[in-house]
């Protein structure tokens, strides 16, 4: 199935769409960290370009943590070949 369909039927769930309401929010003072569970692995890859993609203005950068170092340079290495600018800094 085409990456670009599958982003596209993503971003219809009423979850995601809280969640980038959430996102897009005025904020005054500190921002709380999201917590999103429960994708399976080929899940988070489709949520984590669509959440990046619906929040990359240039303005902002978006932090992501990971559990581990491991699965943290497999996402950066997904985004880059997307397309998309990412950095990957491993934990210390």
């Amino acid at each position: 199935m085409n990456y670009r369909l599958l982003c596209d039927i993503f971003k219809r769930g009423r979850e995601y769409g809280a969640l980038k309401q959430a996102l897009e929010a005025p904020v005054y003072g500190k921002r709380s960290p999201f917590h999103v569970s429960g994708l399976t692995e080929g899940a988070e890859y489709i949520f984590l370009s669509s959440v990046a993609e619906d929040m990359a203005d240039g303005n902002s950068p978006i932090t992501l943590v990971f559990p581990d170092g491991k699965k943290a340079s497999s996402y950066n290495i997904f985004l880059r070949s997307i397309g998309m600018n990412s950095a990957y800094f491993p934990e210390r």
